[in-house]
């Protein structure tokens, strides 16, 4: 059955594009897409960066009036309010396109389900799913250079991974010889997580809903890849 979704488009002052689109999603606990001249998909116009929300569906009645009010929060205005029905249903898988392979430090891949590893001394798979962490964002290739650094050749030791995503660096800390623990307060990116621990043969790594004031001891490694 062919299905719709609803793209809602808006440009902003480029200093501004960060929190508000930070604010915006939290308010509609939704992602929210920025373009700019860095990103991906690219808006060209130096002063202006684009906010980009897509709904599998209706989008909420109130949403251009809870972006005015944000606009308003901030005493600026946006410009150029689009909201446009697609029909297509190739966005849903579209994005696989650029999840491709990752080097880490000439020593670790980061690959896809549906692409082929690249040859290297370690791989991890990732079905990043709605979680956060394919190794593609500099934050995590940071944490991955960092683990390759201290980890990769140091004795066994306890290493806890918070707000652990799709489970890459839980993953990482194990292949390395590490007992790991993960913790998110995201239940989805846990599931995730332990989805992408089966597909590395790591099923036996815990990983668990919560928050770091409930993790009831340290460890002498703390991965924090987090706001």
């Amino acid at each position: 059955m062919k299905t719709f979704w609803m793209r809602c488009k808006f440009s902003v002052v480029h200093e501004w594009a960060d929190a508000f689109s930070c604010l915006l999603a939290e308010r509609l606990d939704h992602p929210v897409e920025i373009q700019d001249a860095d990103t991906l998909t690219t808006s060209v116009d130096e002063h202006f960066a684009q906010l980009v929300i897509s709904f599998d569906g209706e989008a909420p009645k109130d949403l251009e009036s809870t972006i005015r009010e944000i606009g308003e929060q901030f005493g600026q205005p946006i410009f150029g309010f689009a909201l446009e029905r697609r029909e297509d249903n190739d966005w849903k898988d579209g994005w696989k396109a650029y999840f491709e392979p990752q080097l880490i430090a000439n020593t670790l891949c980061i690959y896809p389900p549906w692409a082929e590893a690249i040859e290297s001394d370690y791989q991890i798979q990732i079905d990043p799913g709605l979680a956060f962490g394919t190794g593609t964002h500099e934050t995590t290739k940071m944490m991955l250079t960092l683990m390759i650094k201290h980890l990769k050749d140091a004795e066994k030791t306890q290493v806890l991974d918070l707000g652990a995503g799709s489970g890459i660096l839980s993953i990482a800390g194990t292949l390395f010889g590490h007992e790991v623990r993960g913790v998110e307060i995201d239940g989805v990116a846990v599931e995730n997580a332990r989805t992408n621990l089966s597909l590395n043969g790591m099923q036996h790594v815990e990983q668990r809903v919560g928050t770091m004031s409930e993790v009831a001891t340290g460890a002498p490694w703390v991965f924090a890849n987090i706001l």
